[in-house]
């Protein structure tokens, strides 16, 4: 795609938010529904706008999850207290009150991925390349290379998850003592514990490497797909956005492939379900974060880039 040009400096703050109130209603529907912008103005605002609350989405989950679960609680309160019995429905009103919120949050922040990166990929003209760090494993070019999970990082994830599923328990039949809740309760995360595990030796595998890059194309292990260079048109590097928009280290990388869907092609279960949402919120199936490898996004498009021959575009910001 060219790149727009004449274009106004990009906005940030409160001048996005006030740019994006004078677009037209309609317009800003097809935005967020993922249509183009219709003109570089409007193109440079709405990817003004996109960063400018993804950079607030953790705060203002947070806040909104906290507060509608506040006033479920409070509300409910008043129940439990002339109907007893009823503080099992309580509590389940208490966890949808704080669950829903975040579904709704996790749509509109992949609506504003999908309209900044959409819109992003034509305005070179503003676009501030980003910092290019010295790369942490440098590659040969040309030579096999293989992007794996970083041990540490597993052990971070999955050790505070097992935590919480482990210690919620242990803390619940202390204070309440054995009781029917409280054994429900440890069967309850006793069997979210063993999903979790078993989803993690099904889907991710994360003794497999992430990604391999070699003469034929990229594969993804885990996955068993691969797709040849041939597929490939342009190599990206975007910031990570929402929850870590304040941490400049982690990066996005993504193979934009001429024909998104049919790189779907053999996937299945989780994989599948990822592989859409990536293609709505980066264009393609194939990006991949760089927080949880033991290289980073830079690594990885350099070592691509020995063997295709695809531009390399930075998104700023």
């Amino acid at each position: 795609m060219e790149p727009l040009t004449a274009m106004p400096p990009l906005p940030g703050g409160r001048a996005a938010i006030d740019a994006w109130r004078t677009v037209d209603r309609q317009v800003r529907r097809r935005l967020l529904a993922g249509e183009p912008a219709p003109d570089p103005t409007t193109a440079v605002i709405a990817v003004g706008y996109a960063r400018t609350l993804l950079s607030r989405t953790l705060r203002h989950r947070l806040v909104i999850a906290f507060a509608t679960a506040g006033i479920v609680v409070v509300a409910g309160v008043p129940v439990v207290l002339i109907w007893p019995s009823a503080w099992l429905l309580w509590t389940l009103f208490v966890i949808i009150g704080a669950v829903t919120p975040r579904v709704l949050i996790q749509r509109r922040y992949l609506q504003l991925i999908r309209m900044e990166n959409l819109n992003a990929g034509r305005l070179w003209a503003t676009e501030v390349p980003a910092p290019q760090p010295a790369p942490a494993a440098p590659v040969a070019p040309g030579q096999t290379t293989e992007v794996r999970y970083s041990t540490a990082a597993l052990i971070r994830v999955y050790g505070l998850l097992g935590g919480l599923l482990v210690g919620c328990p242990l803390v619940m039949v202390l204070l309440s003592g054995v009781t029917a809740f409280s054994i429900g309760y440890v069967v309850a995360m006793a069997i979210a514990l063993v999903w979790i595990l078993y989803a993690t030796l099904r889907w991710t595998r994360p003794w497999l490497p992430v990604l391999v890059l070699d003469g034929d194309g990229l594969l993804l292990p885990a996955q068993e797909c691969r797709t040849p260079w041939s597929q490939i048109i342009e190599l990206r590097i975007t910031p990570v956005r929402g929850g870590t928009a304040r941490n400049p280290r982690h990066r996005i990388a993504s193979f934009m492939v001429a024909d998104p869907q049919a790189a779907l092609a053999g996937r299945r279960g989780p994989h599948l379900r990822r592989g859409r949402i990536a293609i709505k919120a980066y264009g393609t199936p194939l990006s991949i974060t760089d927080r949880l490898l033991t290289c980073t996004a830079e690594d990885i498009v350099s070592a691509a880039a020995a063997f295709t021959t695809a531009p390399v575009r930075r998104f700023g910001g």
